[in-house]
């Protein structure tokens, strides 16, 4: 199956935008393994409440082969909470399971709370004290992938209306890129704006998917102007590891992306685009990249502009990647691209 890259716009709700992203990732290379049978739900009521956990099938993950004598799958979960709220969780298919449940972590040294799941992606949930009832805290839009009670429930009342939000997917045989915004946010800075992108690393040389040794699984993203990753597995971890500051070289983890602003200007006055590299774990350092996002300085490139790249020696035509949103007020900072066309994505 060849990859995929989707621009969708004019969502108000979450749970409808979420619902779209599912479909188009089932109809491109994942599984539904909960529910059962997954039937996306047509209710307002229910269209506002529901979880379903997705797998990486063998158009997405070459380790998920049927055919081999051990796989390596890994999961996404989505989950919303009402219909500005939302928390997507990754992990392997020991801590993302078929049942719906998932693997939580604890905080606290003499009283152990939840602190929300292993592989969140955003901030650990804070509100409620159980798995069933554990849910981003609407008040601290840190927490989840999308929290944007705060910014559209104005003194009671719902101006959602006004925020139509867009996203972003593009689906190739390694992983994913997904990015959500509101409109103009590019005025404000990047509080509104949540991305991720999960996939297996590829070779810096030959741009080879990397299918031997560990084989890990990375993950990065942003929400509510923060960066971090962290690795959804490898061939022998399957929980995945705790997200750190994925901007800011700390003890056991190296910075793999720039999110400052940032010289992007080559000698021969050409504009650099970069991959996230560096990559390691707290066992292992890995020489490969994460090909399906890039970052340049947002002076460079406007929003929206697509983005040429040759990479891995690869024949023309070269890779066609998308400029995406930058991380400061007013279209500054670092700006993020994904890719498009090429690289596993065939064109529209």
């Amino acid at each position: 199956m060849a990859g995929i890259s989707i621009r969708r716009s004019g969502y108000t709700h979450v749970g409808e935008l979420m619902l779209a992203v599912i479909a188009d990732l089932t109809d491109n290379g994942f599984t539904t393994v909960f529910p059962a049978s997954w039937v996306p739900p047509t209710d307002p009521t229910e269209r506002a409440k529901f979880k379903t956990t997705l797998e990486a099938a063998i158009a997405v993950d070459p380790l998920n082969d049927p055919g081999l004598p051990i796989k390596q799958p890994w999961r996404v979960q989505i989950e919303v909470f009402d219909k500005h709220t939302c928390g997507i969780v990754l992990g392997s298919n020991q801590s993302l399971r078929t049942d719906g449940t998932l693997s939580w972590t604890t905080a606290g040294t003499t009283v152990k709370t939840l602190a929300g799941p292993i592989g969140c992606v955003g901030g650990r949930y804070t509100s409620g004290t159980t798995p069933a009832n554990k849910a981003p805290d609407p008040t601290k839009p840190e927490e989840g992938f999308i929290n944007r009670t705060s910014r559209v429930v104005v003194a009671g009342a719902d101006i959602s209306d006004s925020a139509p939000m867009t996203y972003y997917l593009c689906i190739a045989e390694r992983g994913f890129v997904l990015c959500v915004w509101e409109d103009f946010t590019s005025d404000v800075g990047a509080k509104s704006v949540s991305w991720l992108v999960a996939q297996r690393p590829v070779d810096r040389v030959t741009g080879d998917i990397i299918v031997d040794g560990k084989a890990p699984v990375f993950a990065m993203f942003s929400t509510n102007e923060t960066i971090k990753r962290f690795t959804v597995r490898e061939s022998d971890v399957m929980r995945p590891s705790d997200a750190v500051d994925a901007g800011i070289d700390t003890e056991y983890n190296n910075a793999i992306i720039n999110i400052s602003e940032q010289v992007a200007i080559s000698e021969g006055n050409r504009y650099v685009v970069s991959f996230p590299s560096r990559l390691n774990t707290t066992r292992y350092a890995y020489v490969y990249e994460l090909d399906m996002l890039g970052y340049t300085s947002a002076d460079v490139v406007s929003e929206n502009t697509e983005v040429p790249l040759t990479v891995y020696n690869e024949a023309d035509p070269p890779r066609n990647y998308v400029s995406l949103l930058a991380n400061g007020p007013n279209n500054t900072g670092m700006r993020i691209v994904a890719l498009k066309e090429g690289g596993g994505i065939t064109p529209p």
